[in-house]
């Protein structure tokens, strides 16, 4: 784990995935050591990896867990892979929270939305950081597993 560190006011935070879900066009992320219930404010973002465009997500908290409800950006996510951020606030204090999966069995997670012809996916860097990206399925696509945990 990198340590803290501080750039324009904001403490950049690595946080430890505890367990994370694709289901449907939901995003669920609960964390080991964080407790979101306590920050003032927070906010996901999505950060394109190329061309640094940055998007702010419908999210809700529940204490050590984050659903990012990744509906109104699926067609964003077609042609490059992001980079999610969280933005937590607390008192005079902002920091930027980069979720990272430490387990070294999977390199990528995937799933299918049966609501429309998006499929999720994201892949974990060697680093553990998240990249999510999305393509479109035309239909006929049969057998594709509706909930896919990592």
């Amino acid at each position: 784990m990198k340590e803290n560190k501080v750039i324009n006011n904001f403490i950049y935070l690595n946080k430890n995935l505890n367990f994370g879900e694709l289901n449907e066009n939901t995003l669920i992320l609960e964390f080991n050591d964080i407790n979101f219930s306590i920050y003032n404010k927070v906010s996901v973002f999505i950060k394109n990896i190329k061309t640094r465009e940055v998007f702010k997500c419908s999210s809700f908290i529940r204490n050590t867990e984050i659903n990012v409800n990744l509906d109104s950006i699926k067609h964003l996510c077609t042609d490059y892979e992001y980079i999610i951020l969280i933005r937590a606030e607390l008192n005079n204090s902002s920091y930027i929270i980069y979720p990272k999966f430490t387990c070294k069995s999977k390199t990528y997670i995937s799933n299918n939305s049966s609501k429309n012809n998006h499929r999720w996916f994201i892949r974990i860097s060697e680093n553990g950081e998240l990249r999510l990206s999305t393509i479109f399925i035309f239909p006929n696509q049969d057998n594709v597993k509706e909930n896919i945990s990592f």
